[in-house]
């Protein structure tokens, strides 16, 4: 800024350098209108002196009413920067409630509803209607919305069980039946290939064996087994008969193995001399056991 004095014929000049400051920040933003239950969180750069209209000095400040709220920003220089805000109205929430956490078997269907309070659905699995079918574990969230009113948030967690899995036990022999079964203690409802219902079968036949079981916790699970049944030997002595004097007969079993007469005899043949009950059990190589018994009777007259 110059100022120049002139008198008469002379004059003379001041020059004067003057720095216009900036005005600290002081910029609350607009006015709006908050949720229920929510807060507007006012926050200014710290490092000046504030002073709020509710007598507050820290560099920042909250609404939680329909309310204004003026701060002053005095900085180092002395200048003030001054703004206001206001919480012009307080919309309600829309109210959602899935209900509490779930656990489901693997792979198990749940449909959960987000209720009716929005005209607009979006859920974290990508679904946007009210109800939302979820086959996955994991937290799943929904956000409903409706115009005039805040948006409604829920989340929920969905576990999986541990599946106690079906597992067919054989027994060991597996001659003219075998038997095969689940563990009781684990599972309460058990459907074998055969439609039969109980922990436990008896497969006579060879060939592939199936079964659904549901554990104690609902859950469904499968297995199966390829199960060998192996033939008993036929061991046929013959029919009952008689013996006439000083006559013998020579029993014969017909098959192969490992022989055992009840005289504890191991030979293939066995020869009666008297009468008698004679009884044999015959081994094959799969240790599979077959036997039979004749009686033999004196002739009369």
């Amino acid at each position: 800024v110059t100022l120049t004095v002139t008198g008469d014929s002379c004059s003379d000049s001041l020059v004067k350098q003057i720095e216009v400051l900036e005005l600290p920040y002081a910029d609350l933003g607009n006015d709006t209108n908050i949720c229920d239950g929510d807060t507007l969180v006012l926050a200014l750069a710290a490092g000046n002196d504030y002073l709020w209209s509710d007598g507050s000095t820290s560099y920042q400040n909250s609404i939680a009413t329909i309310s204004s709220l003026s701060v002053t920003v005095t900085d180092d220089n002395g200048c003030e920067g001054i703004d206001t805000v206001a919480v012009t109205g307080i919309f309600q929430t829309i109210g959602v409630n899935m209900g509490a956490n779930q656990t489901i078997c693997p792979e198990e269907a749940v449909t959960l509803n987000a209720g009716s309070g929005g005209s607009t659905y979006s859920w974290s699995t990508g679904g946007s209607n009210q109800m939302e079918t979820v086959m996955q574990e994991g937290t799943v969230s929904v956000t409903v919305s409706e115009s005039g009113l805040c948006d409604g948030v829920d989340e929920i967690e969905i576990d999986w069980h541990d599946v106690d899995q079906a597992e067919i036990s054989l027994s060991n022999d597996s001659c003219a039946e075998r038997w095969i079964s689940l563990d009781p203690n684990t599972h309460d409802v058990v459907i074998w290939s055969d439609s039969s219902t109980d922990t436990a079968m008896f497969a006579t036949f060879p060939g592939y064996y199936f079964v659904t079981a549901t554990d104690n916790n609902g859950c469904e699970s499968v297995d199966s087994t390829w199960v060998t049944i192996l033939d008993n030997p036929i061991v046929d002595l013959g029919a009952d008969t008689f013996l006439c004097g000083n006559q013998t007969i020579t029993l014969t079993t017909g098959v192969s193995g490992s022989h055992l007469w009840k005289d504890g005899s191991t030979g293939i043949v066995f020869t009666v001399t008297q009468k008698g009950k004679y009884s044999v059990s015959v081994t094959d190589d799969y240790g599979c056991t077959g036997a039979d018994t004749i009686k033999i009777s004196d002739c009369l007259g």
